[in-house]
């Protein structure tokens, strides 16, 4: 449902990030559109922020 980008965008921004060996997750949510941040499905926003927090927590070092 995103307007902004297509799904072949962000999957070729994923391949490319494996490609140079980045840790990188993909997650693709149902209807879910470019502003998902600000007025998306609240179980959805909830989901990306303890994603981001998660990956975060896994790749960021002291």
């Amino acid at each position: 449902m995103d307007l902004r980008t297509g799904v072949s965008q962000s999957e070729m921004l994923v391949r490319a990030l494996k490609i140079l060996d980045r840790p990188v997750e993909y997650v693709r949510y149902p209807g879910g559109a470019h502003d998902l941040s600000r007025t998306g499905d609240p179980h959805q926003r909830l989901d990306r922020l303890l994603r981001i927090y998660e990956f975060l927590e896994r790749h960021i070092r002291d």
